[in-house]
């Protein structure tokens, strides 16, 4: 093969391996702004439901509070037995939900 050939190849695979790393970086800027988006988009959904949880809090009645942490304590303690309760009893697989 002459030299020149040789070069012209060279330099084509170089131009290729250039725009292929272009192409990727595109697309790599294109993933990241879509990631952008949805992240901002969870952020503002947590501040809502977290402004939501305040204004319930401070707008509710001492009872209804406690309602809601009593539901939320039998809810735990209903998980806590059901876990001691498949990790002693042979045969039975412990479930991997909280």
């Amino acid at each position: 093969m002459a030299p020149s050939r040789y070069r012209y190849l060279q330099i084509k695979m170089a131009e290729m391996s250039a725009n292929q790393i272009q192409s990727n970086t595109r697309q790599l800027v294109d993933q990241m702004s879509i990631t952008r988006t949805q992240i901002e988009g969870d952020a503002r959904r947590i501040q809502q439901f977290i402004q939501q949880v305040r204004n319930f809090l401070s707008g509710s009645s001492l009872q209804a509070v406690k309602y809601v942490c009593a539901g939320w304590l039998v809810c735990r303690k209903a998980n806590f037995y059901s876990d001691v309760y498949e990790s002693t009893v042979p045969g039975r697989q412990r479930n991997s939900s909280p």
